[in-house]
């Protein structure tokens, strides 16, 4: 009953049509701008100043890292799934874009999931929930089923690029282990350039100049983490 009040008391203004039709990059740009908030500028701040800093030993600053890298890939990865038919079946994957050249020199490796956090950006409410039928009914099948992604070793993280409605329903259902993906391997260790950010957590150039406006934050701030822990890790 207080549920109901509540919704009854909150219900959202009607939308002109007019106003409904917004472009994917100012959907996109809006929530590239709402997630950077002070509060999350300023603990990723202090994150930052405490990895680089030498207030903790190697195997407390590792723990630490690695705990920040898994907790930033879990909040992504229910985000995405969350946002899932948002606004006219958009696609919010461009926020999760690597901009660095070095991705783009690796050839495309086949791998099977095995601890790693998965990202899909199913783009319809509908496909999707037929999708997680048919992975419960039929289970995942790979042989079926293909699915292109990008895998961030040090992230433990993958992100679909391709068929992102099984992927999600698999994800879902718990099926992820058993699926086989294609696509480039990154190594953030082995990168021959470093990643540089801006402030505001933005993918910047050597010269601090931002690479990517629409970015989304906890990416950049979890792949500039796992450059660092790989090469502690060396």
């Amino acid at each position: 009953m207080l549920l109901d009040m509540f919704v009854k008391k909150n219900k959202p203004q009607e939308v002109p049509a007019s106003s409904q039709c917004t472009s994917e990059d100012e959907i996109t740009e809006t929530l590239a701008r709402e997630l950077r908030t002070q509060t999350w500028l300023k603990d990723a701040t202090e994150c930052v100043a405490k990895v680089t800093s030498n207030d903790l030993d190697d195997k407390d600053l590792v723990r630490y890292i690695k705990f920040i890298i898994l907790s930033l890939v879990r909040e992504m990865q229910a985000f995405y799934l969350y946002r899932t038919n948002i606004q006219q079946d958009i696609s919010l994957r461009d926020m999760l874009y690597f901009p660095y050249a070095s991705e783009q020199k690796k050839t495309e490796e086949t791998f099977i999931l095995d601890e790693e956090t998965v990202i899909a950006c199913p783009w319809s409410l509908s496909r999707l929930l037929d999708s997680m039928d048919d992975v419960k009914r039929c289970g995942y099948d790979s042989e079926c089923e293909t699915t292109s992604g990008t895998l961030f070793k040090e992230l433990g993280l993958v992100i679909i690029t391709n068929h992102n409605h099984h992927p999600a329903a698999a994800v879902y259902e718990g099926a992820t282990k058993k699926m086989v993906v294609t696509g480039p391997v990154i190594s953030l260790t082995d990168m021959e350039e470093d990643i540089y950010i801006t402030e505001d957590f933005h993918f910047a150039a050597s010269d601090g100049t931002p690479l990517e406006k629409n970015s989304d934050p906890r990416f950049v701030l979890a792949t500039y983490l796992g450059q660092i822990l790989g090469r502690r890790n060396r």
